[in-house]
C-alpha cells in the first residue's frame, strides 16, 4: 500500500523538466534518476524511528501514513513488527 507517488499516481503530476518523487528520492539516494534507481525503491521500504526520554518515557513513529493499510492488509512483516514494538513496550 505504501508507494512513493510517480508520475502517474502524483495528485499533481510534476511539469516535464522536475521530478517525480520517486525520481526525487531515487536521485538523492543513487545520485540518479533512471528506470533502474526509481526500481529500487518502488515497494517494500520502511522507516521506523524511537526515542526513549531520560524520565523512561518512549515515543515511536513508523514515519508512513500508510502503517495502517500494511495492518489491516495483514502483511506478516507489518505485524510482526508491531508486536516487536507492542511487546518491548508491553
Amino acid at each position: 500500500p505504501a508507494a512513493h507517488f510517480t508520475r502517474t499516481t502524483a495528485a499533481r503530476p510534476p511539469k516535464p523538466n522536475e521530478p517525480a518523487e520517486d525520481e526525487f528520492i531515487a536521485g538523492r539516494l543513487f545520485g540518479t534518476r533512471d528506470a533502474a534507481a526509481v526500481e529500487r525503491i518502488s515497494h517494500g521500504h520502511a522507516v521506523l524511528g524511537s526515542y526513549t526520554s531520560a524520565g523512561g518515557g518512549t515515543v515511536v513513529t513508523s514515519g508512513c501514513t500508510d502503517w495502517a493499510h500494511g495492518l489491516a492488509g495483514r502483511d506478516p512483516q507489518v505485524e510482526r513488527i508491531t508486536a516487536n514494538v507492542l511487546d518491548r513496550l508491553g
